[in-house]
């Protein structure tokens, strides 16, 4: 009995001994709490690798961003007929985001950058046009005949091998990093994928059914994945900008002057692409 008046004593006469199970104790994490960071190369591309705003500006256009996953390799083994799970490695699953489009077009941008930096097909297949217009002289693929004869003498010029193929840089990867941080009261915990590489990046459809946001869909290879040190760590002002009132004020290049609508649209410059008048030729290899 005096066990139960103890029991009694520490238990139901104390009203807050069940605090700890109340949700403000530890309250879970939202869904929407979360925002996306790009951190490209800086020697690849010096031109956005440093602007913050450009960064924090496509960032805004994530949609959705699936959290790493990984995959642990086992095998099943029989020790004496006692199963034994044994472990052989580890895979990191594919990394899925998906992004707005918009009239301003920075992600598409990226994209074609990423696109025109590995490869040699998107390049140099237009002229800049006149002016804001679009270029009605586009430059299509050699013909068939052009390409059976031409010369393609060892140690010449004559061959044109930057129409098409791969262009093997000194910088393997575009985008150093990609870091996910999901945040609440002001804290944030930082999910850092190593190397990304894009394997698809999905454009959306036209569809005269649907009124909704266009979306580009990217799902990346990662070669690394980890977790910040610091969890719950404070929020910087930059992070903290992305919720407030800011200070940086985002804006674009390349402004329509003849924007009398004052509809904000831009015409973005993609002559990192190359033309006719100013190639872009392949990487020394």
């Amino acid at each position: 009995m005096a066990g139960g008046d103890t029991y009694r004593k520490i238990f139901f006469r104390n009203w807050r001994n069940a605090d700890r199970f109340k949700p403000n104790s530890t309250p879970p994490r939202q869904k929407f709490n979360g925002f996306v960071e790009f951190i490209f190369n800086p020697v690849a591309l010096s031109g956005i690798s440093d602007s913050n705003t450009f960064r924090t500006q496509i960032s805004s256009l994530v949609q959705s961003a699936k959290l790493p996953e990984i995959l642990f390799d086992t095998v099943i083994k029989k020790q004496y007929n006692i199963k034994r799970v044994v472990q052989t490695g580890f895979d990191i699953k594919p990394l899925d985001i998906s992004v707005i489009d918009t009239v301003n077009n920075e992600w598409l941008t990226v994209f074609m950058k990423y696109f025109s930096y590995h490869y040699n097909q998107p390049r140099n297949r237009t002229t800049e046009g006149f002016g804001n217009d679009r270029d009605p002289f586009v430059i299509p693929w050699p013909s068939n005949s052009e390409t059976t004869t031409k010369s393609s003498a060892f140690m010449t010029g004559s061959f044109e091998s930057n129409i098409a193929g791969l262009d093997i840089s000194s910088e393997a990867h575009l985008i150093d990093q990609i870091k996910i941080i999901t945040y609440a009261g002001g804290k944030g915990v930082e999910y850092i994928c190593f190397r990304p590489t894009i394997t698809s990046f999905s454009l959306d459809e036209i569809n005269y059914s649907d009124s909704g946001f266009r979306t580009f869909d990217m799902s990346f290879e990662l070669e690394n994945f980890t977790i910040n040190s610091k969890t719950n760590f404070t929020m910087t002002p930059e992070d903290l900008a992305r919720f407030e009132k800011s200070e940086i004020a985002f804006t674009f290049d390349g402004e329509d002057v003849n924007d009398k609508n004052g509809l904000g649209y831009t015409s973005r410059n993609l002559r990192f692409m190359g033309d006719s008048s100013n190639p872009r030729w392949r990487a020394g290899q």
